[in-house]
């Protein structure tokens, strides 16, 4: 069995009017923890990157420009968590950013890709 961590980083904290620049993901074995397969793009997000969110991942408006669209990355990555159970630290906001992107794209909806989603985030607060 496997799972998918996946994490990724936007221009802000709206998925209303933020846009995802950079998805990563990785499949790894459920019982080794040993990773499978990768998945990584960075994103065009068609609108400027704030200084405040290039701070905290470093992804610049320069280094962002020739990157694909999330339209142009959508079906790789849904061919990639299709049918997985995806782990997401802090899930509503990944998975918000992510149903909003592939909405806005009109690629499809991103609730019907994964098997599952689990928050690990709701996991830590639960041990604590």
């Amino acid at each position: 069995m496997s799972l998918i961590v996946l994490d990724t980083e936007t221009t802000g904290l709206s998925r209303n009017k933020d846009r995802v620049v950079e998805v990563a993901a990785c499949r790894i074995d459920a019982v080794s923890g040993g990773v499978l397969e990768e998945f990584h793009r960075y994103v065009n997000p068609e609108m400027l990157v704030p200084p405040e969110a290039v701070k905290v991942h470093g992804l610049t408006n320069a280094f962002l420009t020739d990157k694909p669209r999330f339209k142009d990355i959508a079906s790789d990555l849904a061919g990639f968590l299709d049918g997985s159970t995806i782990v997401i630290h802090n899930a509503p906001f990944d998975s918000g950013f992510l149903s909003a992107e592939y909405r806005n794209s009109g690629t499809g909806r991103f609730e019907s890709i994964p098997k599952e989603i689990v928050c690990s985030k709701a996991l830590a607060r639960r041990l604590t």
